[in-house]
């Protein structure tokens, strides 16, 4: 069997081995800090907009007709087939479909 020297190797990684080597003695002393804000300019912090609470109300009534939709064996049968086809989910596809303004329970 042969057996292979990493000694040369090891001085090219030199500080990489260092910065990647797991310190958990000192996972204790570091302090939770907080991420980057994303605070729009000119966006009071905590304030919903028009154009937001709109997108919303739109999610909510997707989400809705997913769900109705689902809940029919025809309409799930299809969803179930074309999700199939896209790699999605058949809720993904039912709410898709929605914004597509392919509203199926209408037309039944």
């Amino acid at each position: 069997m042969t057996k292979i020297r990493l000694k040369y190797a090891i001085p090219e990684f030199g500080g990489a081995l260092y910065e990647v080597k797991l310190n958990l003695a000192r996972q204790e002393e570091m302090t939770e800090t907080k991420g980057p804000s994303k605070k729009r300019p000119g966006q009071p912090p905590g304030k919903v907009t028009e154009a937001q609470r709109a997108q919303r109300g739109r999610f909510k009534l997707a989400h809705e007709y997913a769900r109705a939709a689902l809940a029919y064996p025809i309409l799930r049968a299809y969803y179930e087939e074309l999700a199939a086809k896209e790699e999605m989910s058949p809720y993904a596809m039912a709410r898709n479909d929605y914004f597509k303004r392919n509203d199926l329970l209408s037309k039944k």
